[in-house]
């Protein structure tokens, strides 16, 4: 009887451990930078710029999403003319690892452009870190 109370206890104390370590697993996200300006770019031309992420946190994250929305204007093509290449969607980047994300310009107008990067990582589905990088050009002649 006392071994069986015994082993019940040893298990309710590494389930109490268990649940305790995982609700102070820290989420931790860090960006290389958290501002692009690709300076001037001639209109139909390009560039790029390569930025990292780095789990800094104690636990795995994963990237579930990732695109631009327009900052400075109402003109909702501002964001066709910003890009990106990531890792693969699900993407799981654990405790201490990097990857690297591509961001592209290629204005289509003069002017001034500026639009987020919105990324998305969580952990479970109502634990979630969402980052922003802001990324400027200049369109020109």
């Amino acid at each position: 009887m006392i071994s069986k109370n015994r082993s019940a206890l040893l298990l309710m104390v590494a389930l109490v451990l268990s649940v305790c370590s995982y609700a102070q697993a820290k989420l931790s996200v860090h960006w290389s930078e958290s501002v692009v300006d690709f300076g001037a770019v001639h209109l139909n031309g390009s560039a790029s710029h390569k930025v990292a992420v780095k789990n800094n946190g104690t636990s795995p994250v994963v990237l579930t999403s990732a695109g631009f929305v327009r900052t400075l204007s109402k003109d909702s093509s501002i964001v066709t003319e910003f890009g990106a290449v990531a890792p693969a969607k699900e993407k799981v980047l654990w405790p201490g690892e990097t990857a690297e994300f591509i961001l592209m310009f290629f204005p289509k107008v003069v002017g001034a452009r500026e639009a987020k990067l919105l990324i998305e990582f969580g952990v479970e589905k109502d634990r979630k870190i969402v980052q922003a990088i802001t990324c400027r050009g200049e369109g020109v002649n």
